[in-house]
């Protein structure tokens, strides 16, 4: 709302900006004993609808977030996402130089290095592909390198943070599926067919509004579960195995 200068007037030192009030980064919504504390799926799914339209609108704007990441959105219940810390966005000429490596896009980096750093500028592209990570981890509370990597071949295998550049999401037959995570059968197929286009094949599209939208949740009555799926998952049989 205006600019924040020291005693002389001349330099400018921050910004006067109105309090978020009520609202929680959308981090919370990927914690488990978050959640427990009655916010229920549908809240999620709440949340990522505004901020797939805020982040829609922004790119509309010319706008590209860049270090676009779980911090640096706030949601409210009711359906109200925020993008704070717009100093580092991109726009014309001016680069967005930070980034996070949970968020980042590995099509930015080279794999060559084995290092997860952009050396390529960020995109309304790279920024669904954090927009789609969120949801991911939103919606099943593990990302798309989440899990432990245990290959036959340990000698072979790349440094855990060098997963993404080598595409080993958590779906790998070799990665051990996090305990206080979902299982990823609770979601409809759809919708985990666009996170393995994503995370595994480098898909780069607008996320598909619709696969929130479609989301119909359910609780089984004889094991409890909550899915999205017409038959609950757990009681198929058909959840991932849990060895670790």
């Amino acid at each position: 709302t205006e600019l924040a200068t020291d005693r002389s007037g001349r330099e400018v030192v921050g910004f006067a900006m109105p309090l978020v009030a009520g609202a929680e980064p959308i981090a919370r919504y990927a914690e488990p004993g978050f959640r427990a504390r009655g916010v229920p799926h549908a809240d999620a799914v709440r949340v990522l609808c505004a901020l797939h339209a805020l982040l829609a609108a922004t790119h509309g704007a010319g706008i590209v977030v860049g270090d676009l990441n779980d911090q640096n959105v706030l949601v409210r219940a009711e359906g109200r996402a925020y993008l704070i810390d717009c100093d580092s966005y991109q726009f014309g000429r001016y680069l967005c130089d930070v980034y996070t490596e949970r968020f980042l896009d590995p099509l930015l980096c080279d794999p060559a290095t084995g290092q997860l750093a952009p050396v390529r500028p960020f995109s309304a592209a790279s920024d669904w592909y954090a927009f789609t990570a969120m949801a991911m981890q939103s919606l099943l509370f593990v990302g798309p390198y989440g899990g432990v990597y245990r290959p036959r071949d340990r000698a072979a295998a790349p440094a855990p943070s060098s997963r993404p550049l080598h595409r080993i999401t958590v779906f790998h037959p070799e990665v051990v599926y996090p305990r206080p995570a979902l299982p990823y059968q609770t979601l409809p197929d759809d919708l985990l067919q666009h996170l393995h286009l994503v995370f595994e094949k480098d898909l780069r599209v607008p996320f598909p509004r619709r696969l929130l939208e479609a989301l119909a949740w359910s609780r089984c009555p004889l094991c409890g579960l909550e899915h999205a799926r017409a038959v609950c998952p757990r009681c198929a049989q058909t959840h991932p195995s849990r060895t670790g």
